[in-house]
């Protein structure tokens, strides 16, 4: 059967830090704990970095989407393929980076996707 441990979980930093202040006497054990604790915090903030940086690009895949809406009028029924948003935004953005994150907008409720083939899908924002 299951073990009669109860399961805790915990973090790294909750753990390192733990074990910071059980082993406050030993300096060695302090520094390494401080180590590690500061490399978390710099992949956290590295994390927080890359989040914005992808919420950004989303945000301007949807201000792309949204133009493509208001040219067509409110009472079309087409969106825009990926393609078309990507050379909407520019050269530097290519139509799969677009198609890969436009995944994350339909997910979000923020554009919806309509199938025109099995190949092709159009997209519209709500």
């Amino acid at each position: 059967m299951g073990s009669k441990r109860k399961k805790i979980n915990m973090t790294q930093f909750e753990i390192y830090n733990t074990i910071k202040s059980a082993m406050s006497d030993n300096v060695c054990v302090v520094e390494f704990c401080d180590k590690q604790l500061a490399a978390i915090e710099r992949k956290r903030a590295k994390d927080a970095e890359k989040s914005a940086e992808k919420q950004a690009f989303l945000d301007e895949i949807y201000a792309a989407l949204k133009s493509f809406d208001e040219q067509a009028g409110a009472t079309s029924k087409a969106g825009a393929t990926s393609k078309a948003v990507a050379m909407h935004m520019g050269e530097d953005v290519s139509s799969r980076k677009v198609a890969a994150n436009m995944r994350f907008l339909v997910e979000d409720g923020r554009a919806e996707k309509v199938a025109v083939n099995s190949k092709t899908f159009t997209y519209k924002a709500l």
